[in-house]
């Protein structure tokens, strides 16, 4: 049975919410039907904390609020913009406030009774990637390769920093927090950049390929050892100590806009302009589910995908062509047999990571990883060659290792570190300044 919502002089056609079921990692359909909504697109989508309301941005001047149990519209959040399209939205940690953002103008609603608490003018364009940091201190945006940092509780800008390069063409932007002091973000000419709060710089900037298109989400596994980024057809796995590229990932033939981790970190969903969704385990790397779209859906661009908190559902917001959109809800039937370490199974080669920090005073950490268990030797070196000490000198086993190395004893300057396995060596060259 079909009802019908009024939304700034069109209707909005909804059935019930729609669940599908992927039985044995399987990609089928309850009874084999496809409800699709007749929406406006829809940008990005969010659940409360409870998982028992969803938010979506759709291109119109409303956020509108769903009860996830019955698929009925509960609140259309009205947002006045020069332009009506809403780009962003995003839940706080704690439930308790929903951010969301359109053409230069962030608005702050109460999470459980939808009231409006300010706004706060940004920009003149548009507001993308709407991140609300891990204790709900502070929110993140993008806009025009900027990143901007929010205090929501005085409403006002508390710092900026350029990307480097502007926003091509009104696309999001990968960002993300990975603590309270740290923000990830990806640039529209690919690359990724960290950034530290408290000391207001960028501490890493990089660029995992020669590709010119941008990274368009960013997304950290559960245990944060890795963090996912979305470009064109591909899944950069970075290691976010040493920020070093651990594996790449063909993932769509067209641009992938978003992935997400499951709960457990056992599998990791990506989707973009295609008429699928793709569930990898993040052990092997193989595609292992996917979730199919009508084949008479010209264009499925699936702009964000939501896991559950417990795991047993994906949200799903897409943008249809041309200009209608949909909102799904998916239950998953994923039950690993442990949760996965990425300490050591995503290994397959010898290899020596930058130390971390560099420069640094008085101590900094290596990383290196074998593919199998042998013999290793880790030496520091000065400049000119002379062994200054020998870190390691023993059997490991398989895996990513870090020795922390003390330099109390040395003087300021340029130090080489050197790893020996098998028969190969790696060397590289750290800076210590006191």
């Amino acid at each position: 049975m079909k009802r019908s919502f009024f939304i700034n002089i069109f209707y909005v056609v909804i059935s019930s919410l729609a669940i599908f079921s992927i039985n044995g990692l399987q990609a089928q359909t309850q009874d084999n039907i496809w409800i699709e909504y007749d929406l406006p697109p829809i940008y990005e989508v969010d659940w409360s904390p409870d998982n028992s309301k969803i938010v979506s941005a759709v291109w119109d001047s409303y956020v509108l609020v769903w009860d996830s149990d019955n698929g009925n519209i509960t609140h259309a959040l009205y947002h006045p913009s020069p332009v009506s399209i809403i780009t962003s939205v995003s839940y706080s940690n704690d439930g308790s406030k929903v951010a969301s953002g359109s053409y230069g103008n962030l608005l702050i609603w109460n999470g459980n009774s939808f009231n409006f608490i300010s706004a706060l003018s940004i920009s003149e364009k548009w507001l993308f990637s709407i991140r609300w940091s891990p204790n709900d201190e502070y929110i993140a945006l993008e806009s025009d390769g900027i990143i901007y940092v929010i205090d929501p509780f005085n409403n006002s800008v508390t710092d900026s920093f350029s990307l480097g390069f502007p926003n091509a063409g009104g696309l999001k932007t990968g960002l993300a927090w990975f603590d309270n002091n740290t923000i990830l973000a990806g640039t529209h000419d690919g690359y990724f950049l960290v950034y530290n709060i408290s000391e207001k710089i960028v501490v890493e900037r990089k660029k995992y390929s020669d590709a010119t298109y941008g990274i368009y989400d960013i997304s950290i596994s559960p245990d944060k050892k890795l963090a996912a980024l979305s470009t064109y057809q591909y899944l950069y796995f970075i290691d976010t100590e040493s920020f070093e590229l651990i594996k790449t990932l063909k993932a769509s033939q067209d641009f992938l806009w978003t992935s997400a981790w499951s709960p457990d970190g056992r599998f990791i969903t990506a989707s973009g302009n295609w008429r699928q969704i793709k569930f990898f385990d993040t052990e092997t790397f193989d595609v292992v589910g996917k979730i199919p779209f009508p084949a008479d859906t010209i264009q499925t661009s699936n702009r964000s995908i939501k896991w559950s908190a417990d795991g047993s559902k994906l949200l799903v917001g897409s943008k249809l062509f041309p200009q209608t959109g949909s909102l799904s809800l998916w239950e998953v039937n994923l039950t690993p047999t442990s949760v996965y370490d990425h300490n050591s199974e995503l290994i397959s080669s010898f290899e020596l990571f930058q130390n971390y920090p560099n420069p640094f005073n008085p101590s900094t950490t290596i990383k290196f990883s074998i593919p199998n268990s042998g013999f290793v030797t880790l030496k520091i070196y000065d400049l000119i060659g002379r062994e200054i000490e020998t870190i390691i000198n023993e059997n490991r086993t398989a895996g990513i290792h870090e020795e922390v190395f003390n330099s109390s004893s040395l003087a300021s300057g340029m130090y080489f570190y050197s790893i020996e396995f098998g028969n190969s060596r790696i060397t590289k060259q750290m800076i210590l300044i006191k």
